[in-house]
């Protein structure tokens, strides 16, 4: 669906079907996972995506990554205790209840040690939900609550036809 919860509040479906991308100090490795996710997951359906050299109140998705260890009430990934790895969450609505702008936040702690087709798949997810898509029991979305054995970077049928129709 296009209205599950995502991070801190319950609306999260974007406002824009040409959502504009600001990478705020990504580290390599996840500014490499976001453009592959990106290129290969998002832009295939209606919604096509834009670099914004510039962040301001007109950017669509700010994407981050810190060593986190609590953040929006969660507990974030560590070795030994698991925990958080990503969160997207609308930072203000527009006046149609949509979500004028989105961070997207990645954990360090877990990227560090993640393989690429990992972080790709967590961009995948995040950026998901940035786009209004929720947590899917599927084999084929890159929308499980988790990755899978193996990994998936991409939307399943069912996921673009929704992104398709909202967009």
């Amino acid at each position: 669906g296009i209205t599950g919860a995502t991070g801190c509040t319950a609306l999260n479906q974007a406002d824009n079907a040409s959502p504009s991308y600001q990478y705020i100090d990504l580290s390599s490795y996840m500014d490499s996972a976001t453009d592959y996710a990106r290129a290969n997951a998002i832009d295939p359906t209606d919604v096509n995506t834009v670099i914004d050299g510039t962040p301001d109140a007109l950017t669509d998705v700010l994407v981050r990554d810190r060593y986190y260890d609590d953040y929006c009430g969660y507990n974030w990934w560590t070795a030994s205790a698991g925990g958080v790895i990503g969160l997207a969450t609308c930072d203000s609505l527009s006046p149609t209840s949509r979500c004028e702008q989105h961070t997207v936040r990645y954990s360090n702690v877990w990227g560090d040690g993640a393989s690429t087709s990992h972080r790709r798949w967590l961009s995948c997810h995040e950026n998901g939900h940035s786009l209004g898509l929720t947590h899917r029991d599927a084999f084929d979305s890159c929308m499980t609550p988790s990755p899978l054995p193996t990994i998936v970077v991409l939307y399943s049928g069912h996921d673009i036809a929704h992104l398709n129709a909202a967009y």
